[in-house]
């Protein structure tokens, strides 16, 4: 059978999916996706209301940005990737974090969905204007350098980053 893969914004038909995608985080300790998963949990049409809502500058609290959270799902019903775009920089997000941040849960790595999510994601920056993007990771993430070198990803500088504690690389993506 051949494998189906669907960049979406989640919906109400993905909450089954959502939550396995918690419980995958969850069970390898992994605390990035936790602190979601109260709400996601007690009350998922609040949680994507959330989602929603951070589009906007409107509800958006100060030195936050718009961003839009993308899933790539694969076969329609297992999420294997999310991936976070944010419609401007800050001064701060142009050091760390960037315009994009993906991630794929532990039981999904090392099969291509992080090259996927990315790849997927860039002609929605550019569908909202975005000329380039910006991405960082951990100089020691060999993994990621790799998904956004083979996206494009010109590396720009490496520099301490006080936030992360660690060396970061930061690149940028010509759309």
């Amino acid at each position: 059978m051949s494998e189906s893969l669907e960049l979406v914004e989640l919906e109400p038909r993905h909450e089954s999916a959502f939550l396995a995608l918690l419980d995958d985080y969850e069970a390898a300790g992994e605390p990035r996706i936790l602190e979601v998963a109260g709400i996601a949990r007690t009350d998922f049409a609040a949680y994507l209301d959330r989602l929603s809502r951070g589009k906007s500058d409107a509800e958006l609290p100060a030195g936050k940005v718009p961003m839009t959270v993308f899933y790539l799902v694969r076969n329609g019903d297992t999420i294997v990737a999310d991936c976070k775009l944010r419609h401007r920089l800050t001064p701060e997000l142009l050091e760390f974090g960037g315009h994009i941040g993906y991630a794929v849960p532990p039981s999904q790595r090392r099969r291509g969905y992080g090259t996927g999510v990315l790849a997927r994601t860039l002609p929605e920056a550019r569908r909202i204007g975005l000329a380039r993007v910006r991405i960082t990771c951990d100089d020691d993430n060999i993994a990621s350098r790799r998904i956004i070198e083979r996206n494009g990803g010109v590396l720009e500088s490496r520099g301490w980053s006080d936030r992360g504690g660690t060396v970061i690389r930061r690149y940028w993506i010509e759309l």
